[in-house]
């Protein structure tokens, strides 16, 4: 329930009364509750995060009690908004919070046998994905760095070649790919890392064994 929307919408009534379920629907059929399918395997349910891309908003999540988590950081901004988070959430504790609890990075990410293949692979829909959500792409890469000194081939250079140089997507092989973990982990204190796979123009195929190599060749490196 929000200043917005609230779900269930108020004065929704399913007509067949056949379908009405008790955990769902009052005795006249309103909707009065919804459930997710499938339901979580972890019990408890697994750690929500919120999307944030500002010290601000980790800010406020760690000071209304949230976890939060970054898609488009540099190690620098990384670095303050996870400052931001620990302080709030150590000032709403009433202790100090480790560094790295309840905050998280994510990450566009391919893996292949070799760097040249996973390169190959990804460099258009990457430079795609850029372009799309970037209208001035000098003011976009201006907006994702802080504290890292940029030149001249920040700019001249294309989106894939400069998010690779900044550890913003983790694209290599086994090896190149967990180097870049770990300048992330060191840089930050970052203990959680999620993947975003969704490189435009892959196949299933490629995503899945993308996936293989990561669970098998890179997370053992860091159990």
């Amino acid at each position: 329930k929000g200043q917005f929307f609230t779900y269930p919408s108020p004065g929704w009534f399913e007509t067949n009364s056949k379908v009405w379920n008790p955990n769902y629907h009052s005795e006249d059929g309103e909707l009065i509750a919804l459930g997710v399918t499938p339901r979580p395997y972890q019990k408890p349910r697994p750690p929500v995060y919120i999307m944030a891309e500002s010290a601000g908003s980790f800010g406020y999540a760690g000071a209304k009690g949230y976890n939060a988590m970054c898609a488009s950081l540099s190690k620098g901004r990384i670095n303050e908004a996870f400052a931001a988070h620990n302080k709030a959430a150590s000032e709403r504790l009433g202790y100090q919070l480790p560094t790295g609890e309840g905050v998280a990075v994510m990450r566009p990410t391919f893996v292949a046998e070799t760097y040249e293949e996973a390169v190959q692979a990804v460099r258009p829909g990457a430079n795609r994905l850029a372009t799309w959500s970037s209208v001035n792409p000098h003011k976009a890469r201006l907006a994702t760095l802080v504290q890292e000194e940029m030149d001249d081939d920040d700019f001249e250079s294309d989106w894939f070649d400069f998010q690779l140089r900044h550890d913003l997507i983790m694209v290599g092989s086994p090896d190149s790919v967990s180097e870049q973990i770990e300048r992330i982990t060191s840089h930050t204190g970052c203990q959680h890392i999620a993947l975003f796979l969704n490189f435009p123009g892959l196949s299933f195929q490629q995503v899945m064994k993308s996936l293989s190599l990561f669970s098998e060749h890179i997370i053992p490196r860091f159990a």
